[in-house]
């Protein structure tokens, strides 16, 4: 049978690349599976109430009930089948930079990877036993309460508080050798560790430095290191410091009063025409839109 399969795209993008739910769904009359979708960011999800899903991940299949929680990659497709009248969990979803620091990858994109690299772990499942001894569950509620909530300062408490379920995930990953990851040696490889360095180049010069340049600073040919830049970092040169330089774009946009054209060109960006059209691909809206938001969520403050 034919699977017909979708792209779907977070919704809030504005205050940070998180969105959070509690969801109570109830089972559809026939029963039937949602249609198959994938993402860009990872899906984390905790079955905090009653909930008997059966999860299909592209060819494989997963039983989600009542304390577990399951991890879900990257591009990965999926649906779910539910096996009660209502199913309650919590549902984040996080952009796989937030799960590790874009200033220095070297450090921690290793226990990242394997969640967002298309070629590595489709998802992890932590069942209810497994969790007993943890307190994920409340770190779960205090995510769902500080999401509700909006105090001052919440964004920083549940970035956190996301981290320390992460780093929960990634040592019981480790521990029972699920996954294979950079982080299970302890010497890396000559190209990784030339394309991490490089990766620190790129973030401190992204405004005029090119994927040549950044070869030659790592005395790597432009083909080879195209190829170890994309394998180590599980996205292409060009897509990398696009990112770099819309997130840098950003914070000039809510930080200074330069004009679109002054910050697309402080950016990195060649034409603010070719500027505005990424970011409104990226961010769903144009820049002067997303300066504008922010003035009056600050004026609600």
């Amino acid at each position: 049978m034919q699977r017909t399969v979708h792209e779907k795209r977070l919704k809030n993008g504005f205050e940070m690349p998180i969105e959070i739910y509690d969801i109570c769904a109830e089972r559809s009359a026939s029963n039937s599976a949602t249609s198959f979708h994938y993402h860009e960011h990872v899906e984390i999800l905790f079955a905090d109430g009653e909930c008997d899903i059966e999860c299909l991940l592209a060819e494989e299949c997963v039983r989600f009930k009542t304390g577990d929680m399951l991890i879900i990659s990257s591009f990965v497709p999926h649906t779910f089948i539910s096996h009660l009248p209502k199913n309650k969990y919590i549902c984040v979803k996080v952009m796989p930079d937030m799960l590790y620091c874009s200033k220095h990858p070297f450090f921690d994109v290793r226990y990242a990877e394997p969640f967002f690299k298309k070629q590595n772990s489709k998802f992890l499942h932590l069942s209810s036993l497994e969790l007993s001894e943890g307190d994920i569950s409340s770190m779960f509620a205090d995510i769902l309460s500080e999401w509700r909530g909006r105090r001052f300062g919440y964004e920083i408490f549940v970035t956190s508080a996301i981290l320390q379920i992460f780093l929960r995930a990634v040592r019981y990953a480790d521990a029972r050798k699920i996954y294979s990851s950079y982080a299970d040696s302890k010497e890396l490889s000559g190209n990784t560790r030339h394309v991490y360095k490089s990766v620190e180049h790129i973030n401190s010069e992204y405004a005029d430095i090119t994927e040549m340049q950044a070869a030659d600073r790592v005395n790597m040919s432009y083909s080879h290191y195209s190829r170890e830049f994309k394998r180590v970092m599980g996205v292409g040169f060009r897509e990398y410091l696009s990112s770099i330089r819309l997130n840098s774009a950003q914070k000039l946009l809510l930080t200074t009063d330069m004009s679109v054209t002054e910050v697309a060109l402080a950016s990195g960006f060649g034409t603010s025409s070719y500027f505005i059209e990424s970011f409104k691909k990226s961010r769903g809206m144009t820049p002067a839109s997303y300066r504008k938001l922010y003035s009056q969520v600050c004026e609600q403050i």
